[in-house]
């Protein structure tokens, strides 16, 4: 039962942030379960074992559908960027924006629709269009409040604040992460806990606004914090 596994899973590292108990859940050679293994991977900073694991998985992968996750490439393109290799990761960037922008015309369902207009955001940025990502990201938020999602809603708008994070714009990202981990809807995606252990808020980790929302959830802190080996 993949769903069971990855809710197993989902439950040591949002509870408590024992990745390495969420991977042993999380075992198995279905796609669903090695994407969610890659992302694993990333919060313990192994990104190039992310990278690998991400590049075995079919390109034609029910995980890869759109709308809720996004292309192959731009997952790529995220973990290469992790890696430190900007070059590879505005390829696949390019790569990946055009079947982005067709499926958001392909898909009536507002809240897939918000959700790759960030995942565009999400490429703009890494190409270096900052204007072009941050307009994306004002058109996902609008998105967002017009679909009145409770239960999706918040996640989404937790990934729009990772992208302004990504572009180093603390004054957007944290009071909209503030407003997504506050939501009742949220549970299921993410938790305070995360605030230490995903990378996507590196880029804004010493901003004192972020700082203040470590110290509102101090009591989430994970017992161990993994940290990024260099990158050769």
């Amino acid at each position: 039962n993949v769903q069971a596994k990855f809710g197993l899973s989902n439950v040591a590292l949002l509870a408590r942030g024992d990745i390495p108990e969420a991977l042993s859940a999380a075992a198995g050679d279905e796609p669903y379960l090695r994407w969610h293994r890659a992302h694993l991977l990333t919060y313990q900073r192994r990104y190039r074992d992310a990278l690998a694991v991400l590049n075995d998985i079919p390109g034609n992968a029910d995980v890869f559908s759109a709308p809720f996750r996004g292309p192959k490439e731009l997952q790529l393109a995220d973990a290469y960027l992790l890696l430190g290799d900007a070059a590879q990761a505005r390829v696949q960037y390019a790569k990946g924006l055009p079947p982005a922008h067709a499926w958001i015309a392909a898909t009536d369902v507002v809240i897939y629709k918000a959700h790759l207009w960030c995942v565009v955001a999400n490429a703009e940025l890494g190409l270096g269009h900052t204007d072009k990502a941050l307009a994306a990201l004002a058109t996902s938020r609008a998105l967002v409040a017009q679909s009145g999602d409770h239960v999706v809603g918040p996640s989404q708008t937790a990934w729009i604040a990772m992208v302004y994070a990504r572009a180093g714009r603390a004054d957007f990202a944290v009071p909209l992460l503030r407003d997504a981990l506050a939501a009742p809807g949220i549970g299921n995606f993410y938790s305070p806990v995360m605030l230490w252990l995903d990378p996507a808020w590196d880029p804004i980790r010493e901003d004192p606004a972020f700082q203040a929302l470590l110290q509102k959830y101090a009591k989430d802190k994970p017992a161990v914090i993994p940290t990024a080996p260099a990158v050769p």
